[in-house]
């Protein structure tokens, strides 16, 4: 039997024995093949390997970098960044525990899909983009890491799925910061509305969004994300998101996020104490590092503390020098904290 063919066999003769594949589809045998593909694949390198996750508009793009026996962590990137955002920390955290890191684009960021024209974000997309990820993945328990907004809703998903996640890293954040309380939109329903059609009207006038897109130099770009992200972000740190969030486009570059971010969100956003039941629900290990400048410093954060107190199995917390970024411009910091916390979380087992 020749190598292919060896291989091929031991490939679906382990996705028998360790999936179920729910239709005989094509396509549900060829998803099964190719997660069984990359139990065999050399993705240990810190430089990563992309994968793409089918979704009904096209796909999740990711990054897999480590040990695919490892520990499996997803790793969630802040508001309209991309999973580039993780380039200088990866490196510094999955050796020390075997990790197996998959971090994420968000749907309409970095190099994902966006979703079909006239289809709203809505305020817990992300969640299901993550959930998408995880059952293509076929992980049972794993370990969520997250930015910014990526940490507000890695804590969300741990509190709607408590019994698959072991322990979340959230980093520059510790509870929801927008509620239906200070959001400057509540109230403002027919204005929300207003603002959506108008988006679409541009749309039917140029179904080619990228025509109308500003086009930049390579300077001009950097210039711009430096200009229109006000948490401290380094010009290194821009050209690193730039190889995600930015594609050639004629003569220069134009940004690949979806403009639909840009607009305020439509629909009701829940309320302090609609978001103090969701996290009661929560159950993993919970590591937040705040940032000394970061986006934290003028809220009242008190509430959320104190559940995570009561309803953790573990919570730690500690304060990191820097700015909002500190996981890119900081990481080998940010990293003397994560290792310890995972190799306790990984010591004390699944959360049962």
């Amino acid at each position: 039997m020749s190598t292919l063919k060896l291989f091929t066999f031991a490939a679906r003769k382990t996705c028998h024995k360790n999936l179920i594949i729910k239709n005989s589809s094509p396509f549900s045998a060829n998803c099964a093949f190719n997660i069984c593909r990359r139990q065999f694949s050399n993705c240990g390198s810190e430089e990563g390997k992309e994968i793409r996750v089918p979704t009904p508009y096209g796909h999740i793009a990711c990054k897999e970098y480590g040990n695919p026996n490892g520990h499996p962590v997803l790793a969630i990137h802040g508001w309209m960044d991309n999973c580039g955002s993780f380039e200088p920390l990866i490196p510094l955290i999955i050796k020390e525990n075997n990790l197996h890191i998959v971090a994420i684009d968000e749907t309409g960021c970095g190099l994902s899909s966006h979703l079909p024209p006239g289809v709203e974000i809505q305020y817990s997309s992300l969640l299901k983009d993550m959930r998408r990820v995880t059952k293509y993945l076929n992980w049972e328990k794993f370990s969520l890491i997250g930015h910014s907004r990526g940490g507000v809703f890695s804590i969300f998903f741990a509190s709607i799925f408590p019994q698959l996640v072991q322990s979340v890293t959230a980093i520059d954040v510790i509870g929801p910061f927008i509620t239906r309380e200070n959001y400057p939109y509540t109230d403002r329903e027919e204005e929300v509305l207003e603002k959506h059609l108008k988006f679409d009207e541009l749309y039917l006038k140029n179904r080619n969004l990228d025509e109308t897109a500003p086009i930049y130099t390579e300077t001009e770009a950097i210039k711009r994300i430096l200009t229109a992200t006000p948490f401290g972000l380094s010009e290194k740190d821009a050209r690193i998101l730039m190889k995600r969030g930015t594609k050639p486009y004629k003569n220069g570059l134009i940004f690949t996020r979806d403009l639909r971010f840009k607009l305020p969100v439509f629909g009701f956003l829940p309320s302090i104490n609609d978001f103090q039941h969701l996290l009661s629900r929560i159950k993993c290990d919970l590591l937040l590092l705040i940032a000394t400048e970061g986006i934290n410093s003028h809220l009242d954060n008190s509430k959320w503390i104190e559940i995570y107190r009561s309803k953790c199995r573990t919570f730690e917390q500690a304060t990191v020098e820097g700015k909002h970024y500190i996981h890119m411009d900081n990481a080998e910091i940010v990293a003397s904290f994560i290792n310890p916390f995972l190799k306790n979380s990984l010591r004390k087992g699944p959360i049962i």
